[in-house]
């Protein structure tokens, strides 16, 4: 489970390098966690796919309809992506792997 410290951690580490987290977003899940944690981190992909589905969330839902989402987890990630994460000013696609 995805945690409010773990997503404000995965948000800091993409937030780091736009250009890096673009090309990680492109990634499937897997691939991108593989890149991630090489860079010494220890996510898991139970993470990186929560993580994903907030931030597609965000761009789709409203603040009510984020409760909903990831069995409840949105709202920790919400709360992280409001707080600083800029990757929703990238115009992501809806079609990202994650």
């Amino acid at each position: 489970m995805l945690t409010q410290e773990r997503a404000e951690k995965l948000s800091e580490i993409l937030n780091a390098d736009p250009e890096q987290a673009k090309a990680l977003l492109a990634l499937e899940p897997a691939e991108a966690l593989s890149q991630i944690n090489a860079l010494g981190n220890d996510f898991t992909l139970e993470e990186v796919n929560e993580f994903g589905k907030a931030l597609k969330a965000q761009g789709e839902l409203d603040d009510d309809a984020l409760d909903d989402v990831s069995g409840g987890i949105a709202p920790l990630i919400a709360g992280a992506i409001v707080a600083g994460c800029s990757l929703i000013s990238f115009n992501l696609s809806r079609n990202a792997p994650w």
